[in-house]
């Protein structure tokens, strides 16, 4: 009896230093995604889209996004966002998107700690499990890409599993089809864990049926009519981007971006068959042609992260298991299973060390601005009214995004990753812009002739600075109606 208590009492004791952890890991890392949210370190791309399509969806109003010259849901089929409207009548503010940011990865980790134990982990060594996912540069890159709805995946993927496993069948196919909401491409996992599910938990093989068919009929219903339906030139607009010479997956960058998500994450070795889970999104963001989906920076890792909070867990009690096996002698570690999970945390450390971010300082990857330019800003923000349509320099976007014409620029006044080929649909009348903010450290190629002109059409610089404000006097015209001809 004395030994249980023991054992309750050191259960208790990992727990507490779990959720330590966890709020230490979300404290920090949300000031951090914070200090660069407010140093416009975030741009209109991507989270001024989906804080102004939050706000549009929360007035009632119809999300054609002015900072991209598309529909939402013609640039992503990202109807998770619909589910989130409630949070934008409460809080709406772009600083919830980038705080759930920080915190998305902190919960998945709890979860990773809740999955080791389930499968028989000593509470220590599943503390240790649950720090290496927490620990993997990819999962520490999060907060820094600001909010895209598949970083969802990395708590709901989890949240799933953890779900069948205590047999609670219906809510994991609930938490499962939610990730179908995120993005258009989220059937490249669901799908697969469908497949894994009819073979893992045969008692709810009907579930699994169900998801299978949600997984192949929602991707069908994005890709097929959705997105095409949305956009204003009836076709898929990403689809360019990949291509089927499978020459182009042997690149060393795509090499090192495998490395550096799988190498800390090296547990996850011995869970091969839910680790091949994350395989079909994987070779489709290696695919393709855009650098930012094979670079551990960026939300395309998000699948595969989840993934990852279920395969380490599941690894390391499977580690355990074959070192404490006394038929597997060639599984012997020094110290044991304690020496091998504390080898897989300091492999953790180093990857983040080699591929992760900087997480002392407060500029550089983090970004900043000094006094005086936060007091320009401050400026900036408070002389312009809410309703007043604005064109601004990309970081600043953000910061203006709950307004329905808000502009990236040098957009309406030339085209600029708008819309489809930037001519489909057509730019909207510049002469409706009132005010245009100019960043000068940020270089855009258009910007000086634009102020030129439009300072001989009469506009009047309001604040001349690290920041520029410009107003136009005698706006005309109907915001968001194209030019006339």
């Amino acid at each position: 009896m004395y030994t249980n208590f023991l054992r309750f009492i050191d259960a208790r004791r990992a727990e507490s230093t779990m959720v330590g952890i966890v709020v230490l890991w979300t404290v920090w890392m949300g000031y951090l995604a914070l200090h660069r949210f407010h140093g416009l370190g975030f741009g209109a791309f991507d989270l001024g889209i989906f804080d102004q399509g939050l706000w549009l969806l929360s007035r009632f109003e119809e999300p054609f996004i002015t900072l991209r010259g598309l529909h939402l849901f013609a640039d992503h089929a990202s109807y998770i966002l619909l589910v989130m409207v409630p949070i934008y009548w409460v809080l709406p503010h772009a600083e919830v998107l980038v705080v759930l940011c920080a915190l998305i990865p902190a919960v998945a980790g709890w979860l990773s700690f809740v999955i080791a134990r389930g499968e028989g982990l000593r509470p220590w060594l599943a503390v240790a499990a649950a720090s290496a996912v927490l620990l993997a540069p990819a999962m520490v890159w999060t907060p820094w890409d600001a909010f895209h709805p598949e970083t969802l995946a990395i708590v709901l993927f989890p949240a799933s599993f953890l779900a069948a496993t205590r047999k609670r069948y219906t809510l994991a196919l609930v938490l499962a089809a939610l990730i179908l909401l995120v993005k258009e491409d989220s059937g490249l996992l669901i799908a697969p864990f469908a497949l894994f599910w009819w073979f893992q938990w045969k008692e709810a093989r009907n579930q699994a049926y169900v998801l299978a068919a949600l997984a192949v009929g929602f991707q069908a219903l994005s890709l097929l009519v959705i997105l095409p339906g949305f956009s204003p030139t009836g076709e898929l607009i990403y689809t360019g981007r990949y291509s089927s010479d499978l020459s182009t997956l042997l690149t060393w960058p795509r090499a090192e971006y495998l490395a550096s998500i799988l190498i800390p994450g090296v547990l996850a070795f011995w869970a091969p068959r839910v680790l091949l889970l994350g395989l079909p999104i994987t070779v489709a963001n290696l695919a393709s042609a855009h650098g930012y989906q094979h670079e551990i920076l960026w939300h395309y890792t998000a699948y595969l992260l989840g993934v990852l909070a279920v395969a380490v867990p599941l690894g390391a009690a499977r580690l355990a298991r074959l070192i404490d096996d006394p038929k597997r002698p060639r599984w012997r570690f020094p110290y044991g299973k304690k020496g091998a999970l504390i080898a897989a945390v300091w492999i953790a450390v180093m990857g983040l060390g080699l591929a992760g971010p900087d997480l002392i300082k407060r500029f550089g990857m983090w970004s900043g601005l000094s006094a005086v330019e936060h007091a320009e800003v401050g400026r900036i923000l408070n002389t312009i009214p809410d309703e007043a349509v604005v064109s601004a320099h990309w970081n600043l976007t953000p910061h203006l995004a709950h307004r329905r014409h808000v502009y990236m620029t040098p957009n309406p006044f030339a085209p600029k990753n708008w819309g489809v080929a930037g001519k489909y649909p057509p730019l909207h009348d510049p002469d409706t812009i009132e005010y245009l903010v100019i960043d000068t450290r940020r270089a855009v190629e258009e910007i000086p002739d634009l102020v030129d002109r439009l300072l001989a059409e009469g506009w009047v610089m309001d604040l001349d600075g690290t920041f520029q404000l410009f107003r136009n006097p005698a706006p005309t015209g109907t915001p968001g109606t194209p030019p006339p001809r």
